[in-house]
């Protein structure tokens, strides 16, 4: 029955089925194959280096496939790399090393890919340049460590969250000017996430480049970059942030971890500040906890204000920072982050 379907209805049937049954389908016919390959291959999610060698392995023979198969390759929207490393597994030097030469050749075959997300990039990998000029003239998504974007080619970028597990501070700023020779205007979100490694006179004269080299932010993420402390020190920090981001005319989210819910009893008073300082912000988010200004009431609220009363639940959802947003699902904040 199914081969009698129009290809249409044949594609909506597959995408419901998971992987495992899709590839089972793809070896039926030809035609069946033509039509489950890219649902296969839309979105590659690897994990080389977990639980034991069979899985660099099957890792390997992925990358070779992408080489050998254009159809495979064009296929892929979506790569998604973690490179944990289970503290009880021994791997050979030589897999890891194997794991990295086949993904540098499966790369540059990705000529649709357009987003790429690479979490535990550690130290003890191969360093900056194992994958130098990186032809991804798709890519409109990256998340992962600095060292890499820097040799990404790519005009479409316009969401990037640069991760590390470790303050790099150089490296970050390489990454931004790197991105920005390309396609610094076209940007709407970058996040960047634990790169704390400088003093506070650094971290806010950042706010100001990255306005030159991103003018039309409408997310800016700054993570742990500025610490703040009790008493003037950290309202004077406040009001300079709010002053550096309100130069961004189409921002509408602010983010930054960590310190700030530590730090403080009470973030509506931060939260009120940037405001006053920066008034298009209509989210903020502060150590996990989101902030939303609604239009309604004319002012900042949580989730749990919205929970105290069965008629504010209405009043957060319309107060929902998305439809602010050029990409809802992807250029909002991101709350289950990997552990980079």
């Amino acid at each position: 029955m199914i081969p009698q379907l129009p290809t249409e209805l044949k594609v909506s049937i597959f995408k419901h089925a998971d992987k495992s049954s899709l590839l089972t389908v793809m070896r039926a016919n030809s035609a069946f194959h033509d039509i489950a390959e890219p649902i296969v291959y839309s979105t590659v999610r690897l994990t080389p280096f977990v639980r034991h060698e069979g899985v660099a392995d099957a890792t390997i023979a992925c990358f070779h496939v992408l080489v050998a198969r254009p159809t495979a390759a064009a296929a892929v929207r979506c790569l998604i790399l973690n490179f944990h490393q289970e503290r009880d597994t021994y791997l050979h030097p030589g897999i890891v090393g194997t794991v990295f030469e086949a993904l540098q050749s499966a790369l540059p075959k990705l000529l649709y890919l357009e987003k790429l997300i690479i979490s535990h990039w550690g130290a003890y990998l191969m360093g900056p340049d194992l994958l130098p000029s990186l032809p991804l003239h798709s890519l409109r998504h990256y998340r992962g460590p600095p060292e890499l974007l820097k040799d990404i080619q790519s005009r479409d970028l316009v969401n990037l969250r640069i991760c590390s597990s470790g303050p790099r501070f150089e490296p970050t700023y390489r990454a931004l000017l790197a991105a920005a020779c390309y396609n610094g205007w076209k940007l709407r979100v970058l996040e960047l996430d634990h790169s704390g490694d400088n003093s506070n006179e650094t971290a806010l004269e950042l706010i100001s480049d990255i306005h030159g080299l991103f003018p039309n932010l409408r997310y800016l993420g700054l993570g742990v970059w500025v610490e703040l402390t009790n008493g003037l020190q950290m309202q004077d920090n406040v009001d300079r942030i709010a002053k550096e981001i309100s130069k961004f005319q189409d921002i509408r989210l602010f983010s930054i971890s960590d310190i700030w819910g530590i730090m403080v009893v009470s973030q509506r008073p931060l939260v009120q500040s940037l405001h006053a300082g920066c008034q298009q912000l209509r989210a903020i988010c502060l150590d996990s906890e989101e902030w939303r200004f609604s239009e309604d009431i004319q002012r900042w609220i949580t989730i749990g204000y919205t929970l105290k009363s069965p008629d504010n639940p209405p009043v957060w959802k319309a107060a929902d920072y998305r439809q602010y947003l050029v990409d809802p699902e992807s250029d909002g904040f991101v709350y289950n982050s990997f552990d980079y």
